[in-house]
């Protein structure tokens, strides 16, 4: 009998353990189904990230694109400016020389014409002088 008790006893701890073998396994299998999701996950967001990263790196390959277009049309326009603003001096040298020319050739008119005038009044002078010394003298006599 008691070797029939303990056969029992080893049976009844033989079942006890293949239960708890069968709940272990079963969470095992439920631990490989949870990893499994994960490494599905984990595949997923490497895909996102790897898709936004390429997204990333072309909008920033366009945005370089449109600096350096940018970049090229100011240099442009500096260069625009930079002619115009030297043939803006130039002009600016050639105007101030003949203002000199032109503020010398008034100068020289306008001593030119003060002489007449005063060579004209000089000699307007000179023949009402005349006229009345003439006539100063044809009274004398």
């Amino acid at each position: 009998m008691q070797l029939e008790k303990q056969k029992n006893d080893l049976s009844k701890e033989l079942e006890d353990l293949t239960d708890r073998l069968e709940e272990q396994g079963g969470a095992t299998a439920v631990q490989a189904d949870l990893s499994r999701k994960r490494e599905n996950e984990l595949a997923q967001s490497r895909a996102t990230m790897d898709k936004q990263t390429e997204e990333h790196e072309q909008s920033m390959s366009d945005l370089r694109k449109k600096q350096a277009a940018a970049v090229g049309d100011l240099e442009e326009q500096l260069e625009a400016t930079k002619k115009g603003k030297s043939k803006v001096d130039k002009d600016y040298q050639r105007l101030v020389a003949e203002h000199g020319d032109t503020a010398s050739q008034l100068e020289d008119l306008t001593k030119s014409k003060v002489r007449e005038r005063l060579n004209a009044m000089l000699d307007n002078n000179t023949s009402v002088y005349n006229y009345t010394r003439l006539k100063n003298i044809k009274n004398i006599m």
